[in-house]
């Protein structure tokens, strides 16, 4: 938390030569009160806290919540059997997809699981105590104290004779000695197994202090020993982990030996698209170094853009030598293009929690979710989903979207030839309304419609590929 000052504390938008001064704040409280979004997903929720009062004044004192996502280099190798895929059926069930489908897309979410060790330090500790705070990486140490004024210690330790260093990030410390209730090891958050904490010195941080008295040497009137009391300050910063990221030798593999500019915007300087006029080498904003020879693209794998991706999908860009090569991103996908021979490899596994786990509601209702499962395995489907045929037409990007029906409405298109209506879901920032039919002769699941001209004005081809696939829908 940022403690603020008087003049960056919220305040009214106003308007300025007709156009609306942006305070994300204020932004973010007008789009939930009005139930409008900004499509560019650009302001973030920066609520205040009161952090305290002055004594004096009696005014508080405010502080604002902000965030940062950090990286930070694992120094040990993380086994891909302790990333287990979790299994949500949120996002599975309403898109009519099965596990190993969800698997290949980057909706999958994982579990880090350390099945060697177990208790309050394992794999993620380790992971989290190399990981320092709000110090960044200065070579700070921090000892907090307790309330009664002894030590933290490392829970990992045998014994308890490790300083635990506060300025790093942990979840759990050891006590120097046992508590009231017996125990000697306590969580930093409580229930939440996936908070962890950091202290800092950073004086922009908001500070939480706490008044500490104890007896002095000095004697007052009838010899009783003098009270002295003073505040003592903590500033603390909070993570949660977001995702692995694996890293390849992509990132800096250029065969083509492309000129790799340090400034921003060379590259697609006057005019330059990388598509009608290829790029002037490659910077940082657009980094297309990777041949385009090295995927190979298998017909009817999923392609998994998305409308959060900013990048084109095959670039032109002009060389050293005067050739204009076909290349692709060479950004950290997460899951890479199909390579022959190896096929494709996830490179970023989603470990964030979701907001609840762990409680015993989420537990209960785990519980009763592989239960049903269970018993569902051999009932028909309430819906199918589809999948439209991706364009590469730019603008606006390669991209494809999605579609589903009933499970009624499937049949009745599969049996009867029945004309379906429906609407994509978004991408690229546009959805499309189409009429499918099933074209017996071709055998395919095709449209007929796209916004009312006879085909998409972004040219995806006819053809829907059926993503929900049982025994119900093998007619």
């Amino acid at each position: 938390m940022e403690e603020l000052a008087d003049s960056e504390r919220p305040s009214l938008c106003w308007i300025c030569r007709k156009k609306y001064v942006k305070e994300p704040m204020i932004m973010l409280r007008f789009a939930a009160y009005t139930g409008v979004k900004n499509s560019r997903e650009n302001f973030a929720y920066l609520p205040t806290t009161i952090m305290g009062m002055n004594e004096t004044t009696g005014e508080p004192i405010y502080a604002q919540w902000n965030y940062r996502i950090l990286c930070n280099p694992i120094k040990r190798d993380i086994p891909h059997s302790t990333l287990v895929p979790v299994d949500d059926m949120v996002y599975r069930v309403g898109r009519s997809r099965t596990k190993e489908q969800v698997f290949k897309t980057r909706g999958q979410r994982f579990k880090l699981y350390d099945t060697a060790r177990s208790g309050m330090y394992n794999l993620l500790d380790e992971i989290f105590s190399n990981v320092p705070g709000m110090g960044n990486l200065a070579p700070e140490e921090c000892q907090q104290l307790t309330f009664n004024d002894g030590p933290m210690y490392e829970v990992r330790s045998g014994r308890t004779d490790n300083l635990l260093n506060t300025c790093n990030y942990h979840r759990s410390y050891k006590f120097f000695k046992r508590g009231a209730m017996g125990l000697s090891t306590n969580p930093r958050g409580f229930n939440d197994e996936n908070l962890f904490v950091a202290q800092n010195n950073q004086p922009k941080v908001a500070p939480m202090g706490l008044k500490v008295c104890h007896k002095s040497a000095e004697r007052g009137k009838g010899g009783k020993r003098l009270t002295v009391c003073e505040m003592k300050y903590n500033r603390f910063s909070y993570a949660i982990p977001l995702e692995i990221v694996f890293l390849t030798p992509l990132l800096s593999w250029n065969p083509h030996n492309l000129k790799i500019h340090k400034e921003r915007g060379i590259a697609s300087g006057k005019g330059r698209n990388g598509v009608d006029l290829p790029f002037n080498g490659v910077d940082t904003a657009r980094y297309y170094i990777t041949p385009v020879e090295f995927f190979k693209e298998r017909k009817g794998t999923e392609n998994e853009k998305s409308p959060a991706d900013t990048s084109t999908s095959v670039a032109r860009v002009l060389g050293p030598d005067g050739l204009v090569r076909k290349t692709r991103a060479a950004g950290t996908y997460v899951v890479l293009r199909n390579i022959e021979n190896v096929g494709r490899v996830r490179l970023r596994y989603a470990i964030a929690p979701i907001d609840g786990e762990g409680s015993s509601v989420w537990k209960e209702l785990n519980a009763l979710k592989d239960y049903v499962v269970q018993k569902r395995e051999d009932v028909e489907p309430s819906s199918v989903t589809f999948q439209m045929s991706t364009t590469v037409r730019d603008p606006p990007g390669e991209h494809f979207h999605d579609f589903t029906i009933s499970y009624k409405q499937f049949l009745d298109m599969r049996m009867n030839g029945a004309i379906i209506n429906v609407t994509s879901t978004p991408s690229m920032m546009h959805s499309h309304d189409l009429q499918v039919i099933y074209n017996s002769n071709k055998g395919q699941y095709q449209y007929i419609k796209c916004d009312k001209f006879p085909k998409c004005r972004d040219l995806h081809p006819y053809r829907n590929k059926l993503i929900t696939e049982n025994k119900y829908t093998e007619i």
